[in-house]
């Protein structure tokens, strides 16, 4: 869905997670930026999910290079697993309205108008940098 909007909106959209790590240099000439979308979901009871990346490669080794925004849609939480994002947007819900949104936000077609809670920064330091 999220690759479909972005289409829709007028970018070139890879959705494929690199096998390995590569050359950085080969990386900025590929992309121009990069977008991760966390949609980790889970049991209501739970307060939190973490971040679980399947391979060393999914982790965002390259937000130093590379314009990164992480898209949470589901839980508020996940900055503790990115605390290098310098960009990290909570859509708080999984459904086309909502990516339809951050979207919008991101492109600067819409202002960003909510409040952050305190609880996004999960009492670290390192994540308000």
């Amino acid at each position: 869905m999220v690759v479909r909007k972005l289409t829709e909106a007028g970018f070139i959209v890879d959705g494929d997670t690199p096998a390995i790590k590569g050359k950085m240099e080969d990386l900025r000439k590929k992309y121009d930026a990069c977008l991760v979308v966390f949609n980790v979901s889970g049991f209501a009871q739970y307060n939190t999910m973490r971040v679980k990346w399947a391979q060393p490669a999914d982790q965002p080794w390259y937000v130093s290079e590379l314009p990164t925004i992480f898209l949470s849609l589901n839980y508020t939480n996940h900055l503790i697993d990115v605390p290098m994002a310098k960009t990290y947007i909570n859509a708080y819900l999984n459904s086309e309205e909502a990516v339809s949104a951050a979207i919008s936000k991101m492109t600067g077609k819409s202002p960003f108008k909510g409040r952050y809670s305190e609880n996004v920064f999960c009492g670290r330091w390192d994540t308000r940098i």
